[in-house]
């Protein structure tokens, strides 16, 4: 597209470009209110940006509360309560919790 005027080019330019010719980097991140949620870092990229999530969420804009007892980590028929980055483990009872290892910031624990 034209502009009648002047007869130069118009551009309509994609999502997270700007400028005459559409080649300038958008800063999605210095726009306003983060687009990362949780307080998740938000890293521009080109024609883009990304968040890092803090611990304990995830998705791209961190909006999602990760569920570490997904893989059903309490054993001997332990219920897994799910934490912000963690996980606890509630023993039935006549059972206490005993720490078997560590694997990162998430303990596995075992009921005895």
């Amino acid at each position: 597209m034209t502009n009648p005027f002047s007869g130069k080019a118009i551009c309509h330019c994609l999502p997270g470009y700007i400028g005459p010719t559409c080649s300038k980097d958008l800063d999605e991140c210095s726009l306003g209110p983060s687009p990362c949620e949780h307080h998740g870092q938000c890293v521009n990229t080109m024609g883009s940006f990304l968040c890092r999530c803090p611990l304990g969420y995830t998705g791209t804009h961190c909006e999602t509360d990760q569920n570490e007892c997904h893989s059903n980590p309490c054993l001997n028929g332990a219920s897994c309560l799910d934490m912000l980055g963690r996980f606890e483990c509630e023993c039935t009872p006549g059972r206490r919790n005993s720490q078997i290892a560590v694997h990162s910031t998430v303990n596995t624990e075992l009921c005895v």
